[in-house]
């Protein structure tokens, strides 16, 4: 497995894994308000993935012990 597809795995999990736990905490709001579920979707869906990207590819770029 390359390094980017080992990277992009990675990435997925966590944001899998974070997406998940908020949208069990964002259960009671799309009972009550369902046309923000497909805005919340989206918006945590795409955001989180592009976060956990960022966050973990400038620690790659930036630790010395990572780079290793």
């Amino acid at each position: 497995m390359s390094p980017e597809l080992k990277f992009h795995s990675i990435i997925v999990s966590l944001a899998t894994l974070i997406i998940f736990t908020i949208w069990t905490q964002l259960t009671n709001l799309v009972v009550l308000y369902p046309a923000t579920s497909v805005i919340a979707a989206s918006l945590v869906s795409i955001g989180m993935y592009r976060l956990l990207a960022i966050v973990i590819l400038s620690a790659f770029r930036n630790i010395t012990i990572v780079k290793k």
